[in-house]
């Protein structure tokens, strides 16, 4: 048993100094600000998971979450996550089960008008 892990603990020594933690690689603070340029608070806007629309509630870091730029997104319908509050922080304010925190290459800006829930789409 002694030999194994010994052997294991050699070989995962030898990996690391080969392939070393991707410490340079973090995120930093300002990941993704570029795409936040085009992306306005009050901007209708369609969230490329599921093609959810709503409106542009809140743009920029959130200390909260993960480092970098974020966008705050309030649904149309009730798909979201919270209210607003992620983690004991209120970035914006929408009805419950509304809100999203989405980094910015998800969100697409521009003319998404709501959905119509009777609409039937007849083929």
């Amino acid at each position: 048993m002694y030999f194994s892990i010994c052997t294991f603990r050699k070989f995962k020594e030898k990996r690391i100094s080969q392939n070393p933690p991707a410490l340079e690689n973090k995120i930093t603070d300002n990941y993704m600000e570029d795409l936040c340029a085009n992306i306005k608070v009050g901007d209708r806007c369609e969230v490329d998971l599921g093609a959810k629309r709503g409106v542009v509630k809140y743009v920029g870091r959130a200390e909260s979450l993960a480092p970098g730029f974020w966008v705050g997104i309030q649904y149309d319908e009730p798909m979201g996550k919270h209210d607003g509050i992620v983690k004991g922080i209120r970035y914006f304010n929408c009805p419950p089960l509304h809100g999203a925190m989405v980094r910015p290459d998800k969100v697409k800006v521009g003319d998404y008008p709501e959905r119509d829930p009777f609409e039937e789409d007849e083929i």
